[in-house]
């Protein structure tokens, strides 16, 4: 792992708001040439990073006066598979999975968002919520939460920066991935465990086939995800 020491005034606050996956131009006081690399992490006074796909890590004890310019505009596209997503009782959903296919996008992921619109069930706790990613990555959205209260309409925004996770019975809101158990959804889907965040795809190139698996894992109840679900994506674009 390459180590790059430097001893400029500085301050490294710089990075803090970063988003993993940037990709970041870095010209060094005293270099001739800028150099560039995505930037991973922010421990201590270090930045973590991949430079020509080997890690880097940069000493920013001072690093406040080298000039630092993202070499992409950072864009959010919406993709939306408004088709219901039916929730038989103790069964999978129709369809199973539920895909979206994203193109055109150029930079790696930032952030990711999910929205599901329009979700009924007469027991909620039952569902499970599942997203996966071209690349494996996985996220459980939604799972034993929301108790035995009907959910009616409820359209629900998945967010790792909202406030709290789903408490009570489900109502439209923006929520933190709410899923407090593991469960094993049926085959094509992945097994336990999944991840709990959504920054787990941060990085990744979000290009391919996403897929949001919905299962009702209890009998006595049905539901129905009437508007189809929206996968938002934040990516650096050139």
């Amino acid at each position: 792992m390459e180590v790059i020491k430097i001893y400029n005034s500085c301050v490294c606050q710089t990075f803090k708001g970063l988003y993993k996956g940037t990709p970041l131009l870095l010209l060094l006081k005293g270099a001739s040439a800028p150099f560039r690399i995505t930037f991973d992490k922010f421990i201590d006074n270090c930045i973590i990073g991949i430079r020509d796909d080997s890690p880097i890590i940069i000493d920013c004890a001072c690093i406040c006066s080298i000039g630092i310019t993202p070499s992409c505009v950072e864009t959010t596209s919406s993709f939306t598979n408004p088709t219901s997503i039916t929730i038989p009782d103790l069964s999978q959903g129709v369809p199973y999975p539920s895909p979206i296919t994203v193109t055109g996008l150029n930079g790696n992921i930032l952030k990711v968002t999910v929205v599901i619109n329009n979700f009924s069930h007469t027991f909620p706790d039952d569902v499970g919520i599942l997203l996966v990613g071209p690349g494996g990555q996985n996220v459980d959205l939604l799972d034993c939460a929301g108790g035995g209260t009907n959910a009616v309409n409820a359209t629900l925004t998945f967010d790792d920066n909202a406030p709290s996770q789903i408490v009570g019975p489900i109502v439209s809101g923006t929520f933190q991935p709410s899923a407090f158990c593991n469960r094993n959804y049926n085959l094509s889907a992945p097994t336990p465990p999944f991840g709990s965040q959504l920054l787990a795809f941060n990085g990744a190139n979000p290009n391919g086939a996403w897929s949001l698996y919905v299962q009702d894992f209890v009998g006595g109840d049905v539901g129905i995800i009437d508007g189809g679900w929206t996968l938002n994506i934040t990516s650096c674009e050139s």
